[in-house]
């Protein structure tokens, strides 16, 4: 059987973790602690960690319609700058309004729709080419995510699904990813929806794979089983990946995990073993375990 197995440009092959400091999770950036990131970023390069899922977590680096914190731009300069001393690389995160379960509005949103209105779209497009223009020659950044989950944000209640205009959803990537460009970066890009098309779940959240597929540099399935199932959790992600031989992307596995709140070390290990394993043969290229603090 033939499968997909597009690799990324360059010569790295994407083997990572999702990263929020113990001290903070996503909101790690309002206290940040230099030492203590560095005692993290170095603790997972002695484990052959080389590259971060990081996050901007938006209400926070965009405080209002107009501006954006100097502050926190500033720690993440720290940041970048400390993934470029141990050799690390990172993927910045741009609108994160959603994480973990969560949404968070930025203050001045105002009930605006993510995907239609216009005026909250063009500050979306203003963000992302700030930050983009800050960061594009950083050597320290290995691609760019639009957003983290962003159907869930989008309309908490439904998922997205039967709610969100696909033509809406897929112009919206297409302004931001043109942003991206026209700042001047040229690593991958993606969207961070998580994959959860109809082409892979029935469902349609407006995210559709293939209307995406021609906008992005790569496929980031986030597969999370929800039941205890042996075959299921540690088949699932593979199978989501052979779905994903859509116009002939890389696949990364971009969220993935277990938590200890549910799973012993022991039994963890097993699932993270059977899963790098499985997706691997199914075509992924890259690997973003969630997360470094669990």
């Amino acid at each position: 059987m033939q499968r997909n197995s597009a690799k990324l440009a360059g010569p790295d092959v994407w083997v990572g973790v999702n990263y929020w400091s113990r001290t903070g999770g996503p909101l790690m950036w309002r206290d940040y602690d230099p030492s203590v990131v560095d005692e993290e970023l170095r603790v997972m390069r002695e484990h052959g960690i080389g590259l971060t899922r990081s996050f901007c977590y938006w209400p926070d680096f965009m405080p209002a319609e107009d501006s954006l914190d100097g502050e926190l731009l500033a720690r993440y300069d720290d940041f970048l700058d400390r993934h470029r001393a141990l050799g690390m690389r990172t993927i910045p995160t741009f609108v994160v309004g959603h994480m973990s379960g969560q949404n968070w509005d930025p203050a001045w949103r105002d009930g605006r729709d993510v995907f239609t209105d216009e005026s909250f779209l063009d500050r979306q497009r203003w963000y992302v080419r700030e930050l983009t223009e800050r960061w594009h020659d950083h050597p320290a950044v290995a691609g760019w995510l639009l957003s983290n989950e962003i159907p869930i944000y989008a309309d908490w209640r439904s998922r997205g699904i039967g709610t969100l205009d696909a033509d809406a959803v897929t112009a919206w990537a297409a302004a931001l990813i043109g942003e991206i460009r026209a700042a001047g970066a040229t690593q991958p890009v993606s969207v961070g929806d998580g994959a959860w098309g109809v082409e892979v779940t029935g469902l349609d959240n407006g995210f559709r794979v293939r209307d995406l597929a021609p906008l992005i540099d790569f496929h980031g399935p986030h597969v999370y089983r929800m039941d205890d199932d042996q075959l299921r959790l540690h088949l699932g992600a593979a199978f989501v990946c052979e779905l994903l031989d859509i116009g002939g992307k890389p696949v990364v596995l971009e969220e993935f995990g277990v938590t200890s709140d549910y799973a012993s070390e022991e039994n963890a290990a097993h699932y993270y073993r059977q899963v790098l394993h499985t997706t691997l043969l199914a075509g992924a290229t890259g690997w973003i375990p969630w997360n470094n603090t669990d």
